[in-house]
């Protein structure tokens, strides 16, 4: 059997203060090789390992909640992991020069089919003129089945808190990530705090981001509760041609 690699795994991030989302683009990038098999049996690329944890203190209500979960699990559909379940597809589409598909809120992340040696592999190697998903992914897996190749995909998350912020609102928000794909070893550690007051000047909140983990929060005097059911109940996963877990 063929055999996926994970080689390098790298994270950047910028802050972002649109005046409607307070918080960070956080970007990974992923380069996963592909070497086959001498029998020429193909295997599909590790799952997408999106592992948050989240700890919320709602100071004006007296309470904090906290969640850890793979969210590439839990919501497979989001604009943030739709590049990872149509990386063949955006692979073919870069290749062609072709954009990526209109979708509400923007289509967030890349994907590039490179050759052994790094370089990006031409369309005229792949099939010109491949219209569904099903044709530019089997294109794409075709051409790592033979010769092998490597997948460069970029998932680009936008952590933030929405604005304006309700009367009163004052939170903390920490955010772990610990990101990879399943069964590698290879992780990327990112964190984030966000400290918001609807009391204070904005002047005065928190925007921080790291790439490791060094926070440390205290609850004392809030009460914990259950965290929001739309950040834990699982949504089940409605792929078209081409898009693969």
């Amino acid at each position: 059997m063929g055999t996926w690699t994970l080689e390098r795994l790298a994270g950047r991030f910028s802050a972002l203060n649109t005046g409607h989302q307070f918080g960070h683009d956080f970007y990974a990038d992923y380069r996963l090789v592909y070497k086959p098999s001498t029998f020429d049996t193909w295997v599909e690329t590790p799952r997408l390992d999106w592992h948050e944890r989240i700890i919320k203190l709602e100071h004006n209500t007296g309470q904090w909640y906290e969640v850890e979960v793979n969210y590439y699990l839990v919501k497979p559909q989001s604009n943030t992991y739709l590049v990872w379940s149509r990386r063949y597809i955006e692979a073919y589409n870069a290749a062609a020069g072709l954009p990526p598909p209109v979708v509400v809120g923007g289509f967030k992340g890349s994907s590039k089919l490179l050759d052994k040696s790094g370089s990006p592999v031409p369309v005229a190697k792949l099939g010109v003129n491949k219209t569904t998903g099903d044709e530019k992914a089997n294109a794409v897996r075709s051409f790592l089945k033979k010769n092998g190749g490597i997948l460069a995909i970029e998932v680009h998350d936008i952590p933030n808190i929405s604005l304006p912020l309700s009367p009163n609102e004052h939170v903390d928000r920490y955010l772990m990530f610990n990101v990879g794909v399943e069964g590698g070893a290879l992780k990327l550690k990112a964190e984030q705090h966000l400290h918001v007051d609807a009391n204070a000047l904005p002047a005065t909140w928190t925007q921080a981001f790291s790439l490791d983990w060094r926070a440390q929060w205290a609850t004392r005097g809030l009460n914990k509760v259950a965290p929001p059911a739309n950040l834990v109940n699982p949504v089940a996963p409605l792929f078209s041609g081409g898009e693969y877990w």
